[in-house]
């Protein structure tokens, strides 16, 4: 399984036409390391076992209903093996890069509940990725100096 999947050709003129516009560079770089390699060949995998899946649920999915809805089809040995592998895949994947990597930093929050103070709030969303948020800064009210969440 050492093939490379590409992008569907409507999938990477969206991607040219994007990038020209934004004025980004958002082609695939080459892979630099023997990990970014791995990594990316686990990405090819779990791409492939995604479709495969698709497949299978496509298959089970499509039949005709049976007349009682309770007799419904479950998923076939080989549709709950597809997504186990999907989810050990991933797994790896996600163990390997930061949360932020993989969400935003107000999503991951928001998941959880965790919450900015009230006056921070209304200033709207704060990115504290940036330098200027590792200093101290002062509430909305500007009574006294706290860290910056």
């Amino acid at each position: 399984m050492s093939q490379i999947i590409e992008p569907e050709a409507g999938c990477k003129d969206s991607l040219t036409a994007l990038s020209s516009v934004a004025g980004l560079d958002l082609e695939p770089q080459p892979l630099d390391s023997e990990e970014a390699q791995k990594f990316q060949k686990k990405l090819d995998e779990t791409t492939l076992l995604l479709r495969e899946l698709q497949e299978v649920q496509n298959e089970r999915l499509s039949a005709k209903p049976p007349p009682n809805i309770i007799c419904l089809l479950a998923p076939s040995a080989k549709e709950l093996l597809l997504a186990e592998k999907v989810t050990g895949n991933l797994k790896e994947l996600a163990s390997r890069v930061s949360p932020g990597d993989l969400a935003s930093l107000y999503g991951i929050r928001k998941a959880m509940g965790i919450s900015l103070p009230a006056g921070l709030q209304e200033d709207g969303l704060i990115d504290l990725t940036t330098a200027a948020a590792e200093s101290v800064g002062v509430c909305a009210g500007g009574q006294e100096e706290v860290p910056v969440i």
